[in-house]
């Protein structure tokens, strides 16, 4: 196995890296970012791609450069910025990642890898998330307004019974939506494999029973596990602007008489765009951490 690592400006955001990560989508194993000098704003960034084969430099830029133009990043000239290194398999370079990543607080979760040793505040829910960098693990904007939502909805006093996360990725939102309501059973879809099987894995080690979280990969709302457990009390949708709107008839289509749902993935230009898909729906909250929109609605 090899890392390409790339070393990219330090004025981008962790938001850049991670809609960058998906740019070689198909060539690796995976993928995570970190400062060259730890908690400096001022340092460039590393992002490293997990390859089973030897990597196509001329390929990978190419298409990463395609990439970052599709999602208007300036990533400036890379082509000599690239290191190819074998890995020691002896090594274990996911523990490595996880180094950069350090336990805090959002809401009323406390967030921490398994690598953490410490305590987690009696005050806190403690949230297991084994993510390298901020993809995943709480700390970006559209994760953390997810998770505050959630909270409100907790502190609000309502208690879905059928929750579903669409694109559920590492699986945060629906661990975190298991632990806030205890009673309820939740439907994660994903249209990548690998997502449902790294929700099952934090699944596990945040120790949620089997029946409370069960999971598929599959085409959205077409998805026959989302078919058969809906109507869904409260509906978690952490993805794009684009297919937010795309889906909004089928993701409406699914709601109970009374529930909410939250949408994130957008940025806050694009929050008036999305909301028009969803005219059927009463906006409750709307907010906004940085350039990213949650937006909160419910049934009317």
């Amino acid at each position: 196995m090899y890392i390409a690592r790339l070393t990219l400006p330090a004025k981008l955001e962790e938001s850049d890296l991670e809609r960058l990560g998906p740019a070689l989508d198909g060539l690796n194993t995976g993928y995570y970012a970190a400062r060259q000098i730890e908690d400096d704003d001022s340092s460039p960034w590393l992002m490293h791609w997990i390859t089973e084969e030897t990597p196509n430099i001329s390929d990978f830029s190419m298409r990463l450069n395609i990439w970052a133009e599709s999602q208007n990043i300036n990533i400036g000239d890379i082509n000599q910025n690239w290191i190819i290194e074998l890995i020691d398999e002896t090594k274990d370079w996911l523990a490595e990642s996880y180094k950069g990543f350090q336990p805090f607080i959002l809401a009323d979760f406390y967030i921490y890898g398994s690598h953490y040793q410490g305590t987690v505040p009696s005050e806190k829910i403690p949230l297991l998330i084994d993510a390298a960098t901020a993809f995943g693990s709480g700390e970006h904007p559209t994760t953390a307004g997810c998770l505050e939502a959630l909270c409100d909805l907790k502190k609000k006093g309502k208690s879905p019974k059928q929750i579903l996360d669409m694109g559920c990725g590492s699986g945060i939102l629906a661990i975190a939506a298991a632990k806030l309501f205890p009673e309820a059973r939740i439907t994660a879809i994903d249209i990548d494999d690998e997502a449902i099987i790294v929700t099952k894995r934090h699944q596990n080690l945040n120790e949620i029973e089997d029946s409370q979280i069960v999971g598929d990969a599959g085409d959205g709302f077409r998805t026959i596990l989302c078919i058969k457990n809906k109507p869904y009390d409260l509906v978690i949708a952490n993805i794009l602007a684009g297919p937010l709107k795309e889906m909004s008839k089928d993701l409406i289509s699914c709601l109970n008489q009374q529930s909410y749902v939250i949408l994130s993935g957008l940025l806050n230009e694009q929050a008036d765009d999305v909301l028009a898909s969803y005219h059927d729906l009463s906006l409750t909250d709307h907010k906004q951490i940085k350039e990213w929109s949650t937006l909160v609605l419910a049934t009317v």
